[in-house]
């Protein structure tokens, strides 16, 4: 058996390396270079959607409305007040109740209603920005 020439495993190395190509792209369709440039697309229409959602807070904190501009402190607190007695409050009280003897035990809100809400005022969900960008009513 004899030595392998540094150019043979080059060939082989290369030759591997198109073979993982094709069998990706086999298995998923997808074109390397493709894929990139759909991730660097999807990663600008997030910037973009995120950018739209900063100028429409600005925009709706400036506005002159009651109904406008108070919606989101009026949501922020009571998503905060529902944090706080969840997570500080309701623990402390529980604990004090059982010190003393009280049978009164306070149940916590449910947060799988309100984390919606409270995500979607935050704007980290940005269908409705692109909803209004396409033009949706």
């Amino acid at each position: 058996m004899g030595l392998i020439d540094i150019k043979d495993v080059g060939g082989i190395v290369s030759g591997i390396g198109e073979t993982a190509i094709k069998i990706r792209q086999a298995i998923t369709g997808i074109d390397p270079a493709k894929q990139t440039e759909l991730n660097s697309l999807l990663a600008n229409l997030e910037s973009q959607a995120n950018n739209a959602q900063v100028e429409l807070n600005k925009t709706e904190s400036n506005s002159n409305s009651l109904f406008k501009s108070s919606w989101r402190p009026f949501i922020g607190w009571s998503c905060g007040f529902s944090f706080a007695y969840n997570f500080l409050m309701l623990p402390l009280l529980n604990g004090l109740f059982a010190l003393l003897k009280v049978s009164v035990i306070l149940s916590p809100l449910d947060m799988t209603v309100m984390l919606p809400v409270l995500l979607g005022m935050l704007g980290l969900g940005s269908m409705r920005t692109y909803e209004k960008y396409k033009g949706v009513k």
